[in-house]
């Protein structure tokens, strides 16, 4: 039997971590549909659902659900058999399907994971976690398939997860915070049954953590490229993410340029030298140009999206935006065939190059904005 409790967990995956652990490759949001003939990406994900207009126009009653939903459709699973299945695939030894949920400090679930905090809330949390992690090696995911020089990553203090201390790590943790803050931090569930603890980074090979003003106020995992082809960024906090990615220490240079994804930024400063900042979202508000607030006076932005309509309307609202809130950035715009240019790729490859992460083909060279 299954609780409602239990269901609840299985629904709040996250639909896209789930979705290309069952083999759907997905890419802003979208993907193409296994339910049909789809040539173009007819199904996407939104508010932890999916949808396919073309499965609903031809009378698929399987055209939209939630993660369970998900599961049954690819699978051609039943309900319950959906449900072990991501027992199996996301919390693997917990056997949540066979526990009887027992309340946490007679509180709903609901009242423990409601989290309206903010991150620096919990940085002390957050940075002790880090202080727990090792860098990675030469062989690791980011530094072998990513390009991205073992030096950035010890700057930036991004960390790798030891699969076999994940225990450990988390006996650290309940040693040295209350349980509830450390629920409330994001770091640990207890899976909304009320019995055990879950981490929620222990699908991850790597975390990235946001620094402000010092502090860590944001952790960002990566998932284990061996769940997918490539590795898969995850929330480890529960908390909002900021809408920009800053590295720890900037260049002495008085630009920016503002890319899309921590990786891709992480790589132009390995190979350019140069001063990046990630955007996260293309859908961010207007208001979220205050996390830039500090480089306004002294730094001009430039802007290099990716080749695709997303890139397009992200460098159209962030031009926009500089515009009306009086920062100064460079109207040309660096799109990846810009940087290839730079490293003087030939014209026929060039055509190779949609987006920043194409450049990992070819050689660098010093250049700087």
């Amino acid at each position: 039997m299954i609780t409602d409790q239990q269901k609840e967990i299985f629904r709040n995956l996250n639909i896209e971590d789930v979705a290309t652990t069952l083999g759907i490759e997905i890419k802003k949001h979208k993907a193409i549909c296994f339910m049909h003939g789809d040539t173009d990406p007819s199904l996407s994900f939104k508010n932890n659902k999916y949808l396919c207009f073309g499965c609903k126009a031809n009378g698929n009653p399987n055209y939209h659900g939630d993660v369970i939903a998900l599961v049954q459709a690819k699978l051609g699973y039943n309900f319950l058999e959906a449900c072990k299945w991501l027992d199996d695939n996301f919390f693997s030894g917990c056997n949540l399907i066979n526990k009887n949920p027992q309340p946490f400090s007679n509180k709903s679930p609901s009242k423990i994971f409601s989290n309206n905090s903010k991150g620096s809330e919990f940085s002390d949390i957050y940075e002790a976690f880090i202080k727990m992690l090792s860098y990675p090696s030469e062989n690791h995911y980011l530094v072998k398939e990513r390009k991205i020089k073992l030096e950035v990553l010890i700057d930036n203090e991004i960390k790798a997860i030891n699969f076999d201390d994940t225990k450990n790590y988390k006996s650290k943790l309940l040693d040295i915070f209350p349980e509830e803050r450390l629920i409330k931090s994001g770091l640990l569930t207890l899976n909304k049954t009320g019995e055990g603890f879950h981490l929620f980074f222990c699908s991850c090979c790597a975390v990235f953590p946001f620094f402000m003003d010092g502090k860590i106020i944001y952790i960002q995992g990566l998932t284990k490229p061996e769940l997918r082809n490539t590795g898969k960024s995850r929330n480890l906090t529960g908390i909002k993410k900021p809408v920009f990615y800053f590295p720890k220490t900037l260049f002495e240079q008085k630009t920016i340029c503002i890319v899309e994804g921590i990786i891709t930024a992480l790589y132009l400063i390995s190979e350019f030298k140069t001063n990046v900042i990630a955007l996260l979202s293309a859908d961010f508000p207007e208001t979220s140009i205050e996390e830039l607030q500090k480089f306004k006076e002294d730094y001009t932005f430039y802007i290099s999206p990716d080749v695709d309509t997303s890139g397009k309307i992200v460098t159209e609202k962030l031009l926009n935006t500089f515009f009306r809130n009086g920062y100064k950035y460079h109207p040309k715009i660096l799109n990846p065939r810009d940087f290839g240019r730079y490293l003087k790729v030939s014209e026929s490859d060039l055509l190779e190059i949609k987006d920043l992460n194409d450049l990992r083909k070819f050689k660098t060279q010093e250049w700087s904005l």
